[in-house]
């Protein structure tokens, strides 16, 4: 679900690579869905008859990762099972197999992926013999794998390797147009799972789109899940939505003019904190439009830039 142009250029760049079997890196904020865009991968791409596995690198222990991974042998450690693993890679063959965070791979273990994806084949924990796998993975983490090559948590040749088609999922601040769209798709999806009939209200929606959203589409979709679970009333209106969201540790200073400085730049300066005040006291795009004198598209869309700003440190009215 998205009406965004951002999520548009990623879904036609998605569209042009799933033809294809090379490695692919999604990056992205947690809670973002990355798992989402590797199935879409997956369902238009040539393997989505054959199996896609997912593996969560960073909740399996390390102790049990590798033959978890690779699988292992008959008798190959006390505890093994007795016909032995075959483990997620022979599991995915000839299909998809989804790494999510990448990241938390341990070190001796990022040497045992690179073998696979230079030579295709892996060797089971306890077996002498190579086994050949046919296998696309896609790989997707929250972290700056460059800095942690630069930081030698993480191998510079693996990181390669992954980063082959790289695709770059953005945080739902930077696409309000899709807010709206998912949380009515949530909203459906909890109302049937839990015989409810709930609704949002415009005011609601108003509310939720002027939102940060640190956690995501994740933190969005728990929110609209514990309102359908929750709700009294089957009408949500935004009242019922504020006291549910974090409240940002953001501080915007008054602005006061210490030197001359264009009159457009202190135009901007005291419109920005005249927007965040009307937010501040009335919570919705529509009523401080209301108070502002303009449309709500225009607090909207304005709104939206300052808690950009803020989210990457810029101090608003810096030169007042």
């Amino acid at each position: 679900m998205y009406a965004s142009d951002k999520i548009e250029k990623v879904m036609k760049y998605i569209q042009k690579i799933a033809n294809t079997s090379s490695t692919v890196l999604l990056t992205g904020e947690s809670g973002v869905g990355k798992e989402v865009f590797a199935r879409t991968i997956y369902e238009l791409g040539p393997r989505s008859s054959k199996p896609f596995v997912k593996v969560n690198c960073g909740a399996i222990p390390e102790t049990l990762l590798e033959s978890e991974l690779f699988g292992y042998e008959r008798g190959a450690f006390t505890g093994a099972h007795s016909n032995g693993k075959p483990g997620y890679f022979r599991m995915a063959n000839k299909g998809i197999i989804f790494l999510d965070e990448i990241a938390e791979l341990p070190l001796n273990l990022q040497v045992k992926l690179l073998r696979v994806l230079q030579e295709r084949e892996i060797i089971p924990i306890g077996g002498s013999e190579v086994v050949e796998v046919d296998v696309q993975i896609i790989a997707a983490t929250n972290k700056n794998l460059e800095k942690m090559v630069e930081e030698g948590t993480f191998r510079e040749d693996l990181y390669y390797r992954l980063n082959v088609i790289p695709v770059a999922i953005p945080p739902l601040r930077e696409r309000p147009e899709d807010i709206p769209l998912l949380a009515l798709h949530f909203l459906h999806t909890f109302n049937e799972k839990y015989g409810r009939s709930t609704q949002l209200s415009q005011d609601a929606l108003d509310v939720l789109e002027s939102y940060a959203w640190p956690g995501n589409v994740r933190e969005l979709q728990n929110i609209i899940e514990r309102i359908v679970v929750t709700a009294d009333d089957d009408l949500i209106e935004a009242c019922h939505i504020t006291p549910l969201l974090k409240k940002g540790k953001r501080q915007y200073m008054q602005q006061r003019i210490h030197k001359i400085i264009p009159l457009k730049e202190a135009t901007r300066a005291v419109e920005e904190q005249l927007i965040k005040m009307a937010m501040d006291e009335y919570k919705t795009t529509s009523m401080a439009a209301k108070v502002l004198g303009v449309s709500q598209s225009t607090v909207s869309r304005k709104f939206q830039e300052i808690q950009e700003k803020m989210s990457r440190g810029e101090q608003i009215g810096r030169n007042i």
